[in-house]
């Protein structure tokens, strides 16, 4: 969270952040599951940064979610 909570800092007002990560499985493609974050755990550490509003796409891409925080 102490990194987005920086990221935060500099996103203008009516800027947002985008996260484009694998699934917290095993995949055919990407990183081992052992190096990936759960799509929970990353929205818990935006909302400890201070971002509050989300909009979570799971069904655009097959291995990857979509998370865009404000």
């Amino acid at each position: 969270s102490a990194y987005f909570t920086k990221v935060k800092k500099g996103i203008k007002d009516n800027g947002e952040l985008i996260i484009i990560d694998f699934f917290k499985t095993d995949l055919p493609v990407g990183p081992p599951t052992a190096h990936k974050i759960a799509m929970d755990e990353v929205i818990a550490e935006l909302k400890l940064a201070g971002f509050s509003n989300f909009f979570v796409d799971v069904n655009l891409l097959a291995y990857q979610f979509i998370i865009r925080a404000k």
